[in-house]
């Protein structure tokens, strides 16, 4: 008995389970007695040998048994048995594409440390993210148009996480107002009338009638 089982392949799920849908392909090359012309094998489960892209080299097919014989014989699954009950296949695993987002409030800075969310990790992963910056400090983006947005990340660091390998997943290629963007949320500014007062006939003095505003940025 063989796996002729070829191009087995996957995109990283964090799991080492054989791709859904794979079915093993076996070559009965002997055994079968005159009469009984081919014989049909299930099996208990398939699993990577690694759930990681780096690691993961073949897929292992176990519990392989006799499901049913054809032929003229009425041979049952019984009466014959595999010579081995686990055969290899070679297989891969593809990494994962991620992207990334940034949402924050209006603090008349660049710095997005804390603020980035990597788009598209396996459940229960996560990875580190560091150094990261917008494209521009202000709401409008950095063509001051508050209805085309485009700004978007210029620059990170993403290292291995809480679960989460950085060599299972593909980076994007390009970081734009795509694959990277960013929404900056104005910053909440209260306005509230100065308390004052003044001689009838006198002049405004500087300041009168003012005033106070909370929530402007530092500068």
């Amino acid at each position: 008995l063989t796996n002729v089982s070829t191009n087995v392949t996957k995109e990283y799920d964090g799991t080492r389970e054989a791709p859904q849908g794979f079915t093993p392909t076996y070559t009965v090359t002997s055994g079968l007695l005159t009469g009984d012309s081919a014989a049909t094998l299930s099996h208990a489960q398939a699993r990577y040998d690694s759930k990681d892209v780096v690691g993961a080299s073949e897929v292992v097919v176990s519990g392989i048994g006799v499901a049913s014989i054809v032929g003229t014989n009425d041979s049952q699954v019984t009466d014959y048995e595999v010579n081995t009950t686990a055969l290899a296949v070679a297989g891969s695993i593809t990494a994962k594409p991620i992207s990334y987002s940034a949402t924050r409030t209006y603090d008349g800075t660049i710095d997005l440390t804390g603020d980035v969310t990597v788009v598209g990790l396996v459940q229960g992963e996560s990875l580190v993210v560091s150094g990261a910056q917008a494209d521009s400090k202000d709401v409008a983006g950095t063509d001051g148009n508050v209805n085309t947005p485009d700004n978007y990340i210029v620059g990170l660091t993403l290292s291995d996480g809480e679960g989460g390998l950085l060599s299972n997943y593909q980076q994007p290629v390009t970081l734009d107002a795509t694959t990277a963007p960013v929404v900056i949320t104005p910053a909440p500014l209260t306005v509230q009338a100065a308390d004052d007062a003044k001689l009838e006939g006198q002049a405004d003095f500087v300041g009168y009638a003012g005033a106070i505003y909370n929530g402007f940025v530092n500068g």
